[in-house]
């Protein structure tokens, strides 16, 4: 199952998927918390340029 939080920035999207997360893993489900792009050291390293603030 992929749950995806949609919505502007700073609505809480992160704040409520660590919660489920965190809900999930003490019903005994696995849960991974991925962000797009992210998850890997290669896209995370695309995430941080993408969002490095142009001069």
């Amino acid at each position: 199952m992929f749950i995806s939080f949609e919505g502007v920035d700073y609505s809480g999207k992160s704040t409520q998927a660590q919660l489920l997360v965190k809900r999930l893993q003490k019903a005994g489900k696995e849960a991974l918390l991925l962000r797009e792009p992210g998850g890997t050291a290669v896209s995370e390293k695309i995430r941080t340029i993408l969002l490095e603030k142009s001069p």
